[in-house]
């Protein structure tokens, strides 16, 4: 059997009745072309063969191909699991992405930096990948974005992206100033004040 990609489209097609075929004759040679359309990711892994006969004295000659669905993500969502963060404080975060096969290419990001990638899980049958990453925000992490984008390398231009504006907490800041004998001390700032 021989591999053949293909993308597929939103209706399934179980093969019965068969797509008609064309045949042509060059140079004495026939060439027979089957065009399958709307091919769905239920028609992952059927078999299509192509049998060729001239008589009853000569064996009936088979060629087969196995198909081999290709299908972009359908679906990113990265679980939001807190209303808010709290700075300095590490996190696991969880991503979804549905549909994509073979597995997708799927990343973490906040702004513009990878978060390291714990874990990554793949259920084919179900075509839905898992991802868990690490974080640990800071204060200037209040109002950015986090965003989980996924891709299957065979089909780069569907890629697809879920973001979500974090809020970040913190402790309150402050500095101390003492003023004695015309010196100040100036104390740095500190996340807990007595």
């Amino acid at each position: 059997h021989r591999d053949l990609h293909s993308f597929p489209t939103r209706r399934s097609s179980d093969l019965r009745p068969l797509p008609p075929a064309t045949v042509r004759v060059n140079d004495g040679r026939a060439e027979s072309t089957l065009v399958l359309d709307k091919v769905d990711l239920k028609d992952r892994n059927k078999v299509v063969e192509c049998q060729a006969s001239n008589n009853n004295l000569t064996p009936t000659l088979r060629s087969s191909v196995r198909l081999n669905v290709i299908s972009p993500p359908s679906g990113v969502n990265i679980r939001k699991e807190v209303s808010s963060f709290m700075a300095d404080t590490e996190y696991i975060l969880t991503c979804d992405v549905q549909g994509s096969i073979p597995s997708p290419q799927v990343k973490i990001r906040n702004g513009g930096t990878v978060l390291p990638t714990l874990e990554t899980r793949y259920d084919e049958g179900a075509a839905l990948l898992t991802l868990t990453a690490q974080f640990t925000p800071t204060i200037q992490d209040n109002g950015r974005f986090l965003s989980c984008a996924a891709v299957n390398r065979h089909v780069p231009l569907l890629a697809v992206e879920d973001q979500w504006k974090i809020d970040v907490n913190y402790g309150p800041e402050a500095v101390l100033s003492i003023r004695s004998n015309n010196t100040t001390t100036t104390n740095s700032p500190r996340k807990e004040v007595s």
